[in-house]
Order: structure tokens, then C-alpha cells, then sequence
């Protein structure tokens, strides 16, 4: 036997004895409970009633805590299993130029200015824009011709106001912002000027504000939103997709 199959059954011993000694601590607390109800019964039949009244709770709190861990183990397999592959794996901390950088939600999706990451019930990553009306990202991209920032969305909180008067902000520079559909998503888009230089781009959306559904009479979401963005990218003019 290996050094890491000896390892794997020793672990696993442990989970046992663990397993083990939780079982008797909670059979121990358990019995205390049942008899700490008997004592304060008045007769027989309270007595029944007191056990019954004690297991019944135990198995109650059993079972919606099987049904939590089923939740949690079952929502972590959909996610896993929804989670769509980068066409560039390239994480925001890594500044090594790349040609082409796109980024889905389920990779930048806890960004200091966006909610958690969802998914639609085909499977795409989305998260809400907010509670600030801007986000901002560092781009590790390279700039050696003229390229083209597309930020992709499902949902607008406005589109009337916020899709109308955002702006993006290249290195500080303002762009000229456009608005287009893929078949999949809507995107925000706008140029990237070529530039020299290996450091990483930084890109600035700004929306005019961010509102709650509440505000809006779309239930109780007190969450200031702006955009459900399902990822960005930085490429050439063609071959788009988000």
C-alpha cells in the first residue's frame, strides 16, 4: 500500500471515529432531553406525551437539516456543472498582456461592486451591478492595434435612463458608447484605442444610478441593481462573442 492510500484510510478512520463519537454525544443529549421531560410530567401519560413531544422535535430537526446539506450539496453540483469555460482564462490579477480577454460573471461575479453570482435556467452566469452605479475592472490586455470592450447584460433596471446615459471611461478617456444584441445578450460597447505600454487597462462603466425593484413596484428587493452583466471582453472587431 502506497504513502497515499495509507494516508486516504487513515482519514478515513478518522471520519469514522468522528462520526462515531458524534452519534453517542448526540444520543447522550438526547436521552437528557427525554428524561428531563419525564421528570417535569405530572403522571403516565404526560410522561408518553413528553417523549413523544421530545423525539418528534429531534426527528423534525434531523430532517430539515438533511434537506439543507441536500440543498447545499445539490446547488454546489449545479454550479459546477453550469459553470461555462472562459474562451481566455484570465483573471483580473493576472497582468500578463493577452491578445483577446474575455471573462464570464461566474469568475468576476464577487466583485467589490456586484451581488453573487446566478444563473438563468439555460445555465448562464449573471451578476447584479451595484449598489455603486460603477464598475470597474483592470484588463490585462494587449493594446498593440485598436480594440473593442463589450460588457454583456440580460436585464436592465432602467433601460431608459441607464442604458441611454452610460458612459465608459477607457484609461480616464471617455468613449463613445453603443448598445447591441448578440442573440444571447445585450451589450454595452465601446472602443479601445491602441495604446503602448504592458500595463493593464483600466475600464469604467458608469451608470447615471442604480435602483431596487422596490422602487420600481417589482416586489420587495431592497438591492440597489443597475445591470445583470453575464461577463465583458476586450478583442478585435470580429468575432464577438458573449
Amino acid at each position: 500500500m502506497s504513502s497515499i492510500e495509507r494516508g486516504e484510510v487513515e482519514a478515513m478512520a478518522d471520519d469514522l471515529r468522528y462520526f462515531e463519537a458524534l452519534v453517542k454525544d448526540n444520543a447522550q443529549a438526547l436521552q437528557a432531553r427525554v428524561l428531563a421531560a419525564v421528570e417535569a410530567s405530572a403522571n403516565p401519560y404526560d410522561h408518553l406525551k413528553a417523549v413523544a413531544d421530545v423525539l418528534v422535535e429531534n426527528q423534525a430537526q434531523m430532517s430539515a437539516r438533511i434537506k439543507i446539506l441536500e440543498q447545499v450539496l445539490l446547488s454546489k453540483a449545479v454550479v459546477e456543472a453550469r459553470t461555462p469555460a472562459m474562451a481566455q482564462p484570465v483573471a483580473e490579477h493576472n497582468y500578463a498582456p493577452q491578445a483577446r480577454v474575455e471573462v464570464s460573471a461566474a469568475v468576476f461575479g464577487e466583485n467589490q461592486n456586484m451581488y453573487g453570482v446566478e444563473y438563468t435556467p439555460e445555465g448562464l452566469a449573471y451578476s447584479w451591478t451595484g449598489p455603486a452605479p460603477e464598475i470597474v475592472f483592470d484588463v490585462p490586455v494587449l493594446r498593440n492595434v485598436d480594440k473593442v470592450f463589450r460588457l454583456g447584460f440580460i436585464s436592465a433596471m432602467d433601460d431608459d435612463e441607464l442604458l441611454k446615459e452610460a458612459k465608459i471611461l477607457v484609461d480616464g478617456q471617455a468613449q463613445q458608447v453603443d448598445l447591441d444584441f448578440d442573440g444571447q445578450t445585450r451589450g454595452l460597447t465601446c472602443r479601445v484605442p491602441a495604446s503602448e505600454g504592458a500595463r493593464a487597462t483600466r475600464i469604467e462603466v458608469k451608470l447615471v444610478r442604480t435602483l431596487s425593484p422596490a422602487e420600481i413596484g417589482n416586489g420587495e428587493d431592497q438591492r440597489k441593481l443597475g445591470l445583470a452583466v453575464t461577463g465583458y471582453r476586450v478583442c478585435d472587431g470580429e468575432g464577438q462573442s458573449n
